[in-house]
C-alpha cells in the first residue's frame, strides 16, 4: 500500500506537465480552414495598413488563435471572437462569405470603421451563435434587417452612431421592421444600445416593446432616436435596469416617480429631452445612483434633497434646468463626487463650507446662479481641474492659503461676482493652471510681487473689469505659454519692459486704463499678436513705426487717446490687418489705408483723403513742408536768367520807392510788413504764414505727474 501511494506521488508531477502541455497546444491549434477564412476576409477588406494593428500583421506562417483580434475556443480550435474594432475598414465588404462562414462566433465587433452608410448584411443572421454584436459608428446605414432578429444568443447588441448626420449617409433605421420586431425573441439580452438609430416610436410603443421582450435588461441606451412623448408605466416592468439613457429624444413630459422603484439604478441620463413639471427628490436619494444628468431640459424644475451618508453619486449634472433653492447642508455626505455642474440654474444661497468634504472633486461648475456669501476652501479636493463660479454674488476676499494643494487645477473662473482685495500671488504658481478668469469683480491692489515663472501653463488670463493698479509686472511677459492677457478697465498706469522676442501674446488689451505717455518702439517686440488694444487711455506722441513688425495683427485699436503726427507708412505692412480704430486723436495728414471705414479715423481733424468724405485739403506734414520749399526754390533755379534779372530789377525798382517812403510813414510798417510777405510768398511759391508756423514749437506737457509706458 506504501509502495503504490509513494508510486502515485511519483507520477503527480508528470501527469501535470502532461496536461499543462496538451492545454496549451490544444489553445495554440490553428485550423487550417479557420486560417483560410481569416486571410480571405482580410483580402477582402478595404483598410489602412498603416494605421493597423490587427489585420496587418496577420500571415500564412504563424498560429492563427495567437493573431491580434482573435480568439479561438481552446478545446476544437474554432473562432469565437473577432475583434476588428477601429481598423480604418473602409468602403464595401467584398469577403463578407467568409466571416459569415465562421458559424462558431460567439463575438463580433467591428466598432468605429467606414463602411460608407452600406446596409448590415442580412447574412448576419446566419451567425446564431452570437452573444456579443457590436457595429457601433462602423458606418453602416438603412434599415436594420430583419434578418438580425434571429440571433436570439444576444447579450449584448451595440448598433449605435454618433455621427451620421455629420458624414452625409442615411443613418440606421428600425421602422420597418420596427424595435418591436426585432428584439421580439432576445429573451438572454441584457444591453441594447442603439443610440442615433431612428426608431419614431411614442413612449408606449418602445416601452412595451421592451417590456415584452427583454425581460431581463440591464442597460439601456436610446438616445437620440427620435422617440416622443414621455416613459410609459410598462417601463417599470424591467426591474433589472441598471442604466437608462435616452439624452436628445423629444420625451416632452414630466420623470415619472417610478423611476425611483429602479433598485439597481447606477445612470440615469435624460438631458435635451424637453422635460417639464418636478424631477422627483426620491430619484436623486437612490443609494445606487452614481450618474444622473438632467441637463438643457429648461422646463424641468427641482430640488437638491438631503443626502444620506455613504450616498454614491459620482456625476451631477443639472446644467440649464430651473432647479433652485439652496444646497443642502448634507452635500458633504456626496464624497464620491467627482463632478458636478449645475451652471444657468436658479440655485441661491451660500456654497457650504462642507464641500471640503468631497475631497475626490475634479470638476465644479456652480456658475450662472444666484450663489452668495463666500468662497469656501476646495483645498482638500487635490484632483481638482475645473473650479468654475462665476457670474454669481459671491463676495469677501480669497485667502492665499486655499490654493497651493491644488497642484492640479487647470480652469479657475470666478469672474463676474463682488469678490474684493488682492488677488493671491499664489494663484498664478499653480503647475497646471491654464485658464484664470478673475475679471469684472472689486480686486484691487498691484501685481508687481508676481512669480517670475517662465515654466508656467497659464495660457489665458482675464482680469479686466476690477481696480488695479500700479505697473503691469514684465513677470507676465515671462509666462511663455502666455496667449491672451486682458487688463482692460483698471486702474494701472505703468506697463513694464518685456525681454524682447520672449513673448508668445496672441492677445493684448490694456484699454480703458490710466497710461499716458509715448507708445514704445519695443512695443514691435511682440510679434505673434493678433489682436492689441490700447484704446481709451491717455497716450500721446506718435504712432510707432515698429508697430509694422507685428505682422500677424488683425485688430489694432488705439482710439480715444491724445497720439499725433502722421500715420507711420509702415502700417500697411500689416496684410491681415482686419480691424483698425484710430478715431479720436491728434493725428495729421494722409490716409494710407483706404479700405476701412470713415468712422476708424473720425475725431482727427488733421487727416484727410479718403475715406475721409469731408472737403479738406492735405497739407504736407512738417518735414514735407520744407521739401516742398526747396523743390520750389530748386525749379526757381532753372528760370532763365534773363528773367530773372528783369523780374528782380523791376522788383527791387519798386519795393525801394515804396519802402522808402514808408519808412517815414510810422502807421505804414505794419503793412509794409504783410506787403513784403506777400510779394516774396507770390514769388517764391511759399506761403510764409506756414513757414513760421513750422518753425514755432508747441508747449510741452508737463509729463511729471504722468507714469509713462515702458514696453
Amino acid at each position: 500500500m506504501k509502495i503504490s501511494l509513494v508510486y502515485c506521488f511519483f507520477w503527480i508531477p508528470f501527469i501535470y506537465l502532461f496536461t499543462c502541455t496538451c492545454t496549451q497546444l490544444a489553445s495554440s491549434v490553428c485550423l487550417d480552414d479557420q486560417r483560410s477564412l481569416l486571410l480571405k476576409l482580410r483580402d477582402g477588406l478595404h483598410f489602412n495598413i498603416a494605421a493597423s494593428s490587427k489585420l496587418a500583421t496577420w500571415n500564412e506562417t504563424s498560429d492563427c488563435c495567437h493573431w491580434h483580434g482573435v480568439q479561438c475556443n481552446s478545446s476544437t480550435g474554432h473562432v469565437i471572437g473577432l475583434d476588428l474594432c477601429g481598423e480604418s475598414i473602409s468602403g464595401s465588404v467584398d469577403e463578407f462569405d467568409s466571416l459569415l462562414s465562421l458559424r462558431s462566433l460567439q463575438s463580433l465587433n467591428l466598432a468605429k470603421n467606414s463602411f460608407n452608410g452600406i446596409a448590415i448584411p442580412t447574412g448576419f443572421g446566419k451567425l446564431t451563435g452570437l452573444n456579443y454584436l457590436n457595429l457601433s459608428n462602423a458606418g453602416f446605414g438603412l434599415q436594420i434587417p430583419i434578418e438580425i432578429s434571429r440571433l436570439v444568443n444576444l447579450v449584448t447588441l451595440d448598433l449605435s452612431s454618433d455621427y451620421y448626420g455629420m458624414l452625409g449617409f442615411s443613418p440606421l433605421k428600425l421602422e420597418n421592421p420596427d424595435l418591436g420586431a426585432i428584439i421580439r425573441d432576445f429573451k438572454n439580452l441584457r444591453g441594447l444600445h442603439l443610440d442615433g438609430v431612428v426608431i419614431s416610436a411614442s413612449g408606449a410603443e418602445w416601452c412595451k416593446a421592451l417590456s415584452s421582450s427583454v425581460p431581463n435588461l440591464q442597460f439601456l441606451s436610446l438616445s437620440n432616436c427620435s422617440l416622443s412623448g414621455g416613459i410609459d408605466q410598462s417601463l417599470e416592468m424591467l426591474h433589472s435596469l441598471s442604466e437608462i439613457q435616452l439624452s436628445e429624444n423629444n420625451l416632452a413630459d414630466t420623470v415619472p416617480d417610478f423611476i425611483a422603484n429602479f433598485r439597481n439604478l447606477t445612470l440615469l441620463k435624460l438631458d435635451n429631452c424637453q422635460l417639464n413639471g418636478t424631477f422627483p427628490q426620491t430619484v436623486l436619494q437612490l443609494p445606487t445612483l452614481r450618474d444622473l444628468d438632467l441637463s438643457f431640459n429648461s422646463f424641468l424644475q427641482g430640488t437638491l434633497p438631503e443626502f444620506a451618508v455613504g450616498a454614491s453619486l459620482q456625476r451631477l449634472v443639472l446644467r440649464f434646468t430651473n432647479f433652485s433653492g439652496q444646497l443642502p447642508k448634507s452635500i458633504g455626505n456626496l464624497r464620491q463626487m467627482q463632478r458636478i455642474k449645475l451652471m444657468n440654474c436658479s440655485f441661491d444661497g451660500p456654497i457650504l463650507s462642507s464641500v471640503r468634504k468631497m475631497n475626490q472633486l475634479e470638476y465644479v461648475d456652480l456658475s450662472y446662479n444666484n450663489f452668495s456669501g463666500l468662497v469656501p476652501s476646495f483645498s482638500t479636493a487635490k484632483n481638482l481641474i475645473c473650479l468654475r463660479l462665476s457670474n454669481n454674488m459671491l463676495t469677501g476676499t480669497l485667502s492665499s492659503t486655499k490654493w497651493s494643494n491644488l497642484t492640479n487645477l487647470i480652469d479657475l473662473d470666478m469672474s463676474v461676482n463682488s469678490l474684493q482685495g488682492g488677488i493671491p500671488m499664489e494663484m498664478f504658481s499653480l503647475p497646471s493652471l491654464t485658464v484664470l478668469h478673475l475679471f469684472q469683480n472689486k480686486f484691487n491692489g498691484t501685481l508687481r510681487e508676481l512669480p517670475n515663472m517662465p515654466s508656467s501653463t497659464l495660457r489665458n488670463l482675464d482680469l479686466s473689469n476690477n481696480y488695479l493698479e500700479g505697473s503691469i509686472s514684465n513677470s507676465l511677459f515671462g509666462f511663455k505659454a502666455l496667449g491672451t492677457l486682458e487688463l482692460s478697465y483698471n486702474n494701472f498706469t505703468r506697463l513694464e519692459k518685456p525681454s524682447p522676442h520672449t513673448s508668445n501674446l496672441n492677445i493684448l488689451d490694456i484699454s480703458s486704463n490710466k497710461f499716458c505717455g509715448e507708445i514704445p518702439k519695443t512695443i514691435g517686440n511682440l510679434i505673434p499678436l493678433v489682436f492689441l488694444n490700447l484704446s481709451n487711455n491717455a497716450l500721446s506722441g506718435p504712432i510707432p513705426s515698429s508697430i509694422g513688425n507685428l505682422r500677424m495683427l488683425e485688430t489694432l485699436d488705439l482710439s480715444h487717446n491724445d497720439l499725433n503726427g502722421t500715420i507711420p507708412a509702415q502700417i500697411s505692412n500689416l496684410n491681415f490687418l482686419a480691424l483698425l480704430d484710430l478715431s479720436y486723436n491728434k493725428l495729421t495728414g494722409t490716409i494710407q489705408l483706404k479700405t476701412f471705414d470713415s468712422s476708424d479715423y473720425i475725431g482727427n481733424p488733421g487727416l484727410c483723403g479718403p475715406p475721409l468724405t469731408r472737403s479738406l485739403k492735405c497739407s504736407p506734414a512738417p518735414s514735407e513742408t520744407v521739401s516742398l520749399e526747396a523743390r520750389k526754390a530748386s525749379n526757381a533755379t532753372v528760370l532763365g536768367w534773363q528773367f530773372i534779372l528783369l523780374i528782380g530789377l523791376g522788383f527791387f525798382t519798386g519795393v525801394t520807392f515804396v519802402t522808402t517812403t514808408l519808412m517815414f510813414w510810422k502807421k505804414g510798417s505794419k503793412w509794409h510788413d504783410e506787403l513784403v510777405n506777400k510779394l516774396v510768398s507770390t514769388l517764391a511759391g511759399v506761403d510764409t504764414s506756414e513757414y513760421r508756423h513750422i518753425h514755432l514749437k508747441e508747449g510741452c506737457p508737463d509729463m511729471s505727474r504722468c507714469p509713462h509706458m515702458h514696453v
